[in-house]
């Protein structure tokens, strides 16, 4: 009998044993994936992190912003607001939502090209470019955060736009090219990007006119960040990854970021 015990004890104690070293696992590799050391002010949203980039060629971490900013601080107060207009009476926060990570470029310039390139597959164009620049533009002199230093927004006063049909909506960004960042095969250039999708201007801006206040209202930050993700060529995709910038409405916190559930990252090919 007693013998019996030792073994269903031994037994129990193994399984224990095997039980810890999964959960030990589990929280190993869910670190991997998601970021750590936020960065917070009182009271206040999450200002920057670092994203631990784990794929088939790259193990690297990058320190981001998870932000758009009006201003080149990084406090609460230059976090970019959807036009200071209240959505459903919170403070709107536009958060960073995509980032491409490029291996492969030789310089800042080639991996900004290679985001353009990224973006004419997907039908987002430059606003000043082609027929856009008959439109009203989106606002501009935006920056983020990236490595440890400030960077300006593509052509400051540019976004990127997939228009909808008879211009009655949009999806549109504004991309922040492109830091340098290591990683034990050598250079890596990371590009942001804040996405959204938003009311239009109407028929060449005539709605806007007539009623500013429908003008630019807010829809989505998902939706936009989703028709990125669009199989370019030469890219690979991971996400929603969880940068710790998303608070939904229902946090009870005067300020939220609606629907946005995480970025997509895209990877170029080697």
């Amino acid at each position: 009998m007693s013998a019996i015990l030792g073994a269903g004890t031994r037994h129990a104690q193994f399984v224990l044993i095997v039980q810890c070293l999964l959960i030990a696992g589990c929280i190993f590799n869910k670190d991997r994936e998601t970021p750590t050391e936020p960065s917070r002010v009182s009271n206040g949203p999450v200002l920057s992190t670092t994203y631990s980039h784990r794929s088939a060629t790259l193990n690297m971490t990058i320190d981001i912003g998870v932000w758009m900013h009006r201003g080149q601080q990084l406090e609460r107060a230059t976090i970019a607001k959807w036009l200071d207009v209240p959505y459903e009476q919170k403070e709107l926060f536009e958060p960073i939502n995509v980032l491409w990570v490029d291996p492969t470029a030789s310089s800042e310039v080639a991996a900004r090209d290679n985001v353009v390139a990224f973006l004419n597959q997907c039908d987002f164009r430059r606003e000043g470019d082609q027929f856009f620049s008959l439109i009203p533009k989106h606002s501009g002199g935006y920056s983020a955060w990236g490595n440890g230093r400030w960077r300006e927004q593509y052509d400051r006063d540019d976004a990127w736009v997939q228009m909808g049909v008879f211009e009655l909506s949009n999806n549109h960004g504004r991309i922040f090219p492109a830091f340098q960042a290591t990683s034990p095969t050598g250079s890596v250039y990371v590009t942001s990007g804040a996405f959204s999708r938003e009311t239009g201007y109407g028929i060449a801006g005539v709605d806007c006119a007539a009623a500013p206040a429908r003008c630019h209202a807010f829809v989505s930050f998902n939706i936009a960040r989703d028709r990125l993700n669009c199989s370019a060529r030469g890219w690979t995709t991971s996400g929603p990854i969880d940068f710790r910038n998303t608070y939904p409405l229902s946090m009870g916190l005067s300020f939220s970021t609606a629907d946005h559930t995480g970025a997509l990252v895209f990877e170029r090919s080697r």
